[in-house]
């Protein structure tokens, strides 16, 4: 059972990449406005495949994880239904994700791209906030709980402080390791 606030929460993005290098950030928060308690780092390439395995074990003993979408590093891909902790998928809007299946196929030579994909679009609702429209995909919580995490997570954005943090981390080591 998630607690009625999620005391602790990890984040994860990626930031500019290349094809030899996608630099991954995971960040651990506690409370809110959030305290950094943890900052993870992974080397992966363009295209990875699923790499839900290779972040688990930095999102172990969280609350909740809040990412920003289900692809990394290009056609890389998490499965937030195999996350060690529930989660909550936002976004500004809902990626013409589909548009990729053939292109994944032809990568990794199987569906999973597309399984976890209409995974996705099967729970993700978008809803118009005061910071402006937000799409949600919760992941064992209830969407109604989810949006009431993501309104009281948001400050200045439609996305809640959490997601911010990892982007600006990755992107700015992206751009430091990638130019």
């Amino acid at each position: 059972m998630i607690p009625e606030w999620p005391k602790s929460l990890a984040s994860f993005d990626d930031g500019k990449f290349t094809k030899e290098l996608c630099p991954v950030v995971i960040v651990k928060t506690e409370g809110f406005p959030p305290d950094v308690i943890e900052l993870a780092f992974l080397r992966l390439y363009k295209d990875p495949g699923d790499v839900t395995g290779l972040i688990n074990p930095f999102l172990k003993n969280v609350d909740l994880i809040l990412i920003d979408s289900i692809t990394i590093c290009g056609l890389g891909f998490v499965d937030p239904s195999n996350f060690p902790s529930k989660a909550v998928i936002v976004s500004k809007f809902v990626p013409n994700i589909r548009k990729a299946y053939e292109k994944a196929y032809e990568l990794y030579g199987n569906d999973r791209f597309r399984e976890v994909a209409e995974e996705y679009l099967k729970r993700v609702k978008c809803v118009k906030l005061k910071h402006g429209k937000i799409c949600i995909a919760p992941y064992g919580l209830e969407f109604e709980y989810a949006l009431k995490i993501v309104r009281k997570r948001t400050l200045v954005d439609p996305l809640p402080e959490e997601v911010r943090l990892s982007d600006s981390v990755a992107s700015a080591l992206g751009k430091w390791l990638n130019g």
